[in-house]
C-alpha cells in the first residue's frame, strides 16, 4: 500500500482518538471489578493483547560429525534419532499482560492504551476500509468502543461493524433529544396503545361470544342425554 501524507495524517489522528478512548476505558474500569471484567474480557476476546512470534531455531541446530558417521554405528543411530525428532512450530502465540494494578502509573496506562489503539486498528483493518466508514471513526468515543468490545464478535470487528455502531448511537442520541421526533413518537405510542385496547376489547367479545355458544350447546346436550328413562 502506497503510504501518502493524507493516510499518514488520518491514521495519526486515528489513532491519537483511540488511545484516549482506551485510556480512559482502563482508567475508569480498573479499580471495579464489574466493569473491569467486561473490559478486560472483551480485549481478551478481540485478541487485542496476542501476538505471533517467531520461534529461535539457533538452539535447534545438530551438529553432525562426517567422519563418525561410516566408522561408528551407535553413532549413525543416535544422529538418525536426533534428526527424526519434530522440529516444532516456527512460530508461537503469546499474550502480552494486562497488569490492573499499574493502570494508576500514567505512563503505564498510556503505553497499554497506545498498544491497544494500534492493534484495534489493525484488527478493524482502517487501512482497507470505504471512505465513508474512516469518516465515521473519527467519531468514536469510549462508551461505543466499550459497547464493541463487549456485545460484537470477533467477525463484526471491523471498521464497517464499528462505523454502525457509531451510526446507530447517532441515532438513538437524535430520537432521545429532539422533540419533534419525540412528539411524533409520543402520538405513535397513543396510537399503538389505542388499537392495542380496541383489539383486546374486540376479543375479550368474541371470545365471551363464543363462550355463550359452547355453554349453550353444552347445556342443550346434557339436557338431552339426561332425560329420564321411559318407565315400562
Amino acid at each position: 500500500m502506497k503510504i501518502t501524507t493524507k493516510t499518514v495524517t488520518y491514521n495519526d489522528r486515528l489513532f491519537a482518538i483511540l488511545t484516549k478512548c482506551f485510556a480512559e476505558l482502563l482508567e475508569s474500569s480498573h479499580e471495579d471489578d464489574r466493569r473491569w471484567n467486561k473490559i478486560a474480557g472483551g480485549i481478551h476476546k478481540h485478541g487485542l493483547l496476542s501476538f505471533t512470534v517467531a520461534v529461535p531455531r539457533a538452539d535447534r541446530h545438530v551438529d553432525v560429525d562426517t567422519t563418525r558417521l561410516n566408522s561408528d554405528s551407535r553413532y549413525r543411530k543416535h544422529m538418525a534419532q536426533q534428526l527424526k525428532k519434530p522440529a516444532g512450530p516456527d512460530f508461537r502465540h503469546q499474550e502480552m499482560p494486562l497488569e490492573r494494578t499499574r493502570l494508576s502509573e500514567p505512563d503505564y496506562l498510556n503505553k497499554m492504551a497506545g498498544i491497544l489503539a494500534y492493534r484495534w486498528m489493525q484488527k478493524i483493518g482502517v487501512d482497507r476500509a470505504a471512505g465513508a466508514d474512516r469518516i465515521t471513526l473519527l467519531h468514536l468515543n469510549a462508551s461505543v468502543l466499550a459497547e464493541c468490545l463487549d456485545r460484537m464478535y470477533m467477525y463484526e470487528s471491523t471498521a464497517r461493524g464499528v462505523s454502525h455502531r457509531i451510526m446507530h448511537r447517532f441515532a438513538e442520541e437524535i430520537i432521545d433529544n429532539d422533540p419533534e421526533v419525540q412528539r411524533i413518537f409520543g402520538e405513535l405510542n397513543t396510537k399503538m396503545d389505542e388499537i392495542e385496547a380496541k383489539m383486546k376489547r374486540d376479543v375479550d367479545s368474541a371470545l365471551a361470544r363464543i363462550a355463550a355458544d359452547t355453554n349453550a350447546k353444552f347445556d342443550a346436550l346434557k339436557q338431552k342425554y339426561q332425560r329420564p328413562t321411559p318407565q315400562v
